[in-house]
């Protein structure tokens, strides 16, 4: 070589350099001028040698690798071309086994897989295949180099199957991505690129599989990526955009809002920095509008569902109609332009839908695995344009493409998505069945969504929807199949309360089928089977669908006596998760919050990205638990036989409220016998809690308490009409008679109302003008002693702890916690309590060792303890007994933050939900002399029970006083006082009864002064 050749040989190397440099400052800032810079420097490397030099393959990898960076960034097929180009001839300048080798063909495949993606030409698809093996094959096990050749490959497979649903393509490209995850440990600097690809394919590996353990993989996963993409790096966006996808995809199988709400940050984070029109814009607007619109769908924010519908129009535009990711796109857009017309109307957006509809099944060939969802997508539109245009030409083509849907060839009966379209499909049908009344029809639909529903890799709340479809299908025609469809529905019930979820998303899961079990009850009631089986079998359906939350928190506090004595281990890994699952804290949305880190024990709180994983391994644990000799049944819900066996000590009333009708489920030790209560329907119970209410509302103004105290008076003759007195008769039940000792004990009845009927108080019914010595006065408080419990569940647990922690002792030694507020920060002094030091009186002349936490009144010359939340919480395990005097608030939006106003109540609430992590051991009695803290103002919740009175029962206390209402400070004073110094002779449920009896004979013409309190527990 002469001197010459030498000189332009050194010149093409600086060159060289200079553009690997070049690309390298691209990498770490993202600036698209050093991409021009890099080819530029190629360019003139390339010009500077001939074909035979050695380090031209070099300089052509070089120019390819910079013009397939432009390409990316300006969407120029010219340039992709080009670079497709360049990498060939780099691997044809390389001879066989050359060191450089792999990473030319690792280049090549990576070029022909963004070729693909672009124009969705096969042969590109299957060239990247083919290189990407033969660089791995090149490289040996352990090679540094492997992971990049092991990442292309396997994304390459990934996008095969999704291309013809090869399921060997799906396995191979995640065990190429855990290799390369093997080869590239931490510290790697292939690490990032390994991680945000291993994401995305298990997320692939979850639709088609619907293994949850996938997902959170996927998550754990994007998010190590996006920590090894630090800001500037033009990696970034791409793995932010894989992480939102992987969280939303986990939103909408879960509910978990928090998932939600953090894909939304990373994907608009992602758009902003793509290079606007690129194709890497275009997947961060597709997956930014899908999570847009799967928020929209949970919180129903209009601006959520704008945004989608303008980033999904942005995606499709900046999307070439040849990409593999146009239909799918395409799709996407149809759902949101679909459902903004379903919310608000314009028909434009419907027509649009359903246009993109049939562009997104255009844009796939027959037999592609994505067609049926997109088939199902359109489906969708064009019923609703039906239902709303009555074209039956749109009935008609969305049956023909609902057919195709649920083709076993097209989606299999394992797949997650064939439930959601079979009941697409079965809506379709039912549409067709009422146009035309045909049978035909309606029992085809009728399969299709109980096909559905008994799909195991479906969502829950996909399978509950369509089994209540089913249900409502067959009332009309079939009570008895009805009632059996109502039945699955409400098996799934508890599947919706994960332990993952956070207190809010759980809420929102259970309301969204709110009175669901109680319609299904309805429906067994209604059925020709016998009375007895009619009964037990409606007992369970509200045992299984009423109080979802408050069952699975009964689940965690299973007795442990016999599994520590048998498995401690087992034992204290049990009570090590439930206690993090608890201490989890939440907002009022049910969105984890970053802060406190710390639970007020001092002990760390999880965060929500750790909720996942505990609430795996408690079903992990909880399956070893059950696998072991005798404890198959370990935090399982009671049998029908042990529900019974809790009606020894008196009758349960189980009421239902339903739509068309009301019945009582009398529980006695051998059976249940219903008994129909036709005027209790849920209009007629709704219209009574409005009137009584509104007029416990006005009780305040003097001039309108006597018309109010009518209004309740009314009320309450109603309720004894309609339910209590039916109820009270058929028990053969009788007031005290002239002359009858009043010693002897009344009968005791448990009351489980449930539903809007929880509003109401049932212990008060009754014509309470009667003459007081009427031998069959009719009123519930004459009759019996009354009690409630939010479920017969909920009274066996609160049995079981009343039995391991004995009666309250009324020794010298003995103590009470009283918290009592005479003033209150913040509220003004007509909202002081004038009547708490009578209270606090009372509880002392019984506990006389008593600790008080007391606010400090504004008078006073010796300063109290203030009662704050965390003194109160640190106090509660030491006292058996807790008396709280003060104010409380009922939140009628989310009843988990529903609490008592404390010295604190400004920055921390003592809440329903603050008071979950409590576990409480030798708790017996709880007095909440406070305003509403029996009550559950939510109407989609009621049938939940979640108040302070349920929350200090599962906290441990067996026995709770509770309001309805707000009461008036000194009658809940005097209340108090009698009730205490009756305490020492007889239980908490009869003493509070003949309190209440002497209140109302101060003052028989004002219930709301009377009727407010009641007790719960065993």
């Amino acid at each position: 070589m002469g001197l010459k050749d030498r000189i332009r040989g050194l010149l093409a190397d600086t060159e060289a350099d200079h553009g690997n440099d070049m690309i390298k400052r691209f990498n770490a800032t993202g600036q698209p001028a050093y991409v021009e810079a890099a080819v530029e420097a190629y360019c003139k490397a390339l010009d500077l040698t001939a074909d035979d030099t050695p380090n031209r393959d070099g300089y052509l990898f070089g120019l390819a690798s910079a013009l397939h960076l432009r390409s990316r960034l300006t969407n120029s097929p010219e340039d992709l071309d080009a670079a497709v180009g360049l990498a060939h001839d780099a691997v044809d300048a390389s001879p066989a086994g050359h060191e450089r080798r792999p990473t030319l063909l690792h280049q090549v495949a990576t070029i022909r897989f963004t070729r693909y993606e672009r124009h969705g030409f096969a042969d590109d698809l299957e060239a990247a295949i083919t290189a990407g093996r033969e660089a791995v094959t090149a490289l040996p096990a352990g090679h540094l180099d492997r992971a990049a050749p092991l990442v292309a490959l396997g994304t390459a497979l990934r996008a095969r199957f999704e291309r013809a649903a090869e399921g060997q393509d799906l396995t191979d490209a995640v065990a190429a991505f855990q290799e390369a995850s093997d080869a590239a440990p931490p510290g790697h600097p292939h690490r990032g690129a390994v991680m945000a690809n291993l994401g995305p394919a298990l997320q692939v590996r979850f639709e088609r599989q619907g293994d949850p353990k996938d997902l959170d993989d996927s998550v754990t996963a994007g998010r190590e990526a996006i920590g090894l993409f630090p800001a500037g790096s033009p990696h970034r966006a791409t793995a932010l955009s894989n992480l939102g996808s992987a969280l939303r995809a986990r939103f909408v199988h879960t509910g978990t809002l928090s998932d939600a709400d953090e894909a939304v940050g990373h994907l608009r984070e992602a758009a902003d920095l793509a290079a606007p029109g690129s194709s890497q814009r275009a997947l961060c607007c597709a997956n930014l509008g899908a999570a847009l619109y799967a928020r929209y769908d949970r919180l129903h924010d209009r601006d959520d569902l704008d945004q989608a519908v303008i980033a999904g129009r942005e995606a499709v535009e900046a999307t070439p109609p040849t990409s593999p990711a146009a239909g799918s796109r395409l799709s996407a857009f149809n759902a949101e332009l679909r459902t903004r017309f379903q919310h608000f109307g314009d028909v434009d957006d419907l027509d649009e839908a359903i246009e993109t509809g049939r562009s997104a099944v255009d844009a796939v060939p027959a037999g592609h695995p994505h067609r049926p969802g997109y088939l199902s997508n359109l489906v969708a539109a064009l019923g609703i344009r039906y239902e709303h245009q009555g074209d039956a030409r749109d009935l008609d083509e969305a049956i023909g493409a609902s057919r195709e849907t649920i083709d076993e060839t097209s989606t299999p009966k394992g797949h997650p998505n064939r439930a959601l379209r079979l009941y697409n499909h079965g809506n379709i049908l039912s549409l067709r069945a009422r146009a035309h009344g045909g049978d035909a029809d309606r029992e085809a639909a009728v399969a299709a969504w109980l096909e559905a529903a008994d799909l195991d890799t479906a969502p829950p709340p996909v399978r509950l929807r369509a089994a209540w479809a089913a249900t409502a299908e067959l009332t009309a025609v079939d009570t008895g199949r009805a009632a059996d469809a109502a039945e699955r529905a409400v098996r799934l019930l508890p599947r919706l309360t994960s332990r993952r979820l956070t207190a809010g998303d759980g809420q929102h899961a259970v309301g969204g089928f709110a009175g669901l079990a109680r319609e299904a009850a309805a429906l067994v009631l209604a059925g020709p089977d016998a009375p007895d089986v009619r009964g037990l079998r409606a007992l369970r359906l509200l045992e299984t669908g009423r109080g979802l939350l408050l069952s699975q928190a009964l689940d965690a506090r299973s007795d442990l006596t016999d599994l520590k004595a048998a498995h401690p281990h087992l034992a204290d890994r049990f009570t090590e998760l439930r206690e993090l699952l608890d201490r989890a804290p939440y907002d009022a949305t049910g969105t984890v919050l970053a802060e406190p880190a710390e639970s007020l024990t001092g002990r760390p709180r999880p965060g929500h990205r750790d909720l996942h994983r505990l609430a795996v391994e408690m079903e992990n644990v909880l399956g070893e638990i059950r696998s072991r000799r005798n404890f198959s049944t370990f935090a399982l819900p009671p049998d029908a036989a042990e529900l019974l066996v809790e009606a020894a000590d008196g009758p349960l009333v189980v009421l239902n409220v339903a739509d068309a009708r009301g019945d009582a489920l009398i529980v006695r030790p051998d059976g249940v016998v219903p008994l129909p209560l036709p005027g209790l329907t849920t209009e007629k119970v709704a219209e009574q809690v409005a009137a009584f209410h509104g007029a416990l509302r006005r009780c305040g103004s003097k001039k309108d308490v006597l018309p109010a105290q009518r209004v309740l008076d009314g009320v309450l003759q109603w309720l004894w009409d309609t339910a209590a007195g039916p109820v009270l008769d058929a028990l053969g039940t009788h007031a005290r008679r002239s002359g009858q000792d009043r010693e002897d004990p009344m009968p005791r009845v448990w009351w489980v109302p449930g539903g809007p009927l929880a509003l109401l108080p049932l212990h008060a019914a009754g014509h309470h003008a009667d003459p007081s010595d009427a031998p069959d006065r009719r009123t519930v408080l004459d009759r019996v002693v009354s009690s409630y419990t939010p479920t017969v569940r909920a009274l066996r647990y609160a049995r079981e702890r009343a039995r391991e922690a004995g009666t309250p002792s009324h020794s010298a030694t003995a103590s009470a916690l009283v918290v009592a507020m005479p003033a209150t920060p913040g509220l003004p002094p007509d909202k002081d309590l004038k009547g708490v030091r009578k209270e606090v009186a009372a509880v002392r002349s019984v506990w006389p060792a008593s600790e008080i936490l007391m606010e400090p009144e504004a008078d006073a010359t010796v300063p109290g303890t203030p009662p704050t939340r965390d003194a109160v919480l640190a106090r509660l395990p030491h006292h058996p007994v807790a008396h709280f005097a003060c104010h409380g608030e009922s939140d009628p939006t989310d009843p988990s933050q529903s609490g008592l106003l404390l010295h604190d109540h400004a920055t921390g609430r003592l809440t329903v939900a603050s008071l979950r992590p409590v576990t409480l051991d030798g708790a017996q009695l709880a007095y909440l002399s406070a305003c509403r803290t029996a009550v559950t103002e939510a109407t989609e919740l009621t049938d939940e029970s979640i108040h302070l009175v349920s929350a200090m029962q599962l906290a441990g206390f067996p026995q709770v006083i509770g309001t309805l209402w707000q009461v008036a400070d000194t009658v809940a004073a005097d209340l108090a006082a009698e009730f205490y110094e009756q305490l020492t002779t007889d239980a908490a449920a009869a003493v509070l009864h003949r309190a209440t009896l002497g209140i109302r004979a101060r003052y028989p013409r004002f219930p709301y002064l009377w009727a407010a309190y009641l007790h719960s527990g065993g």
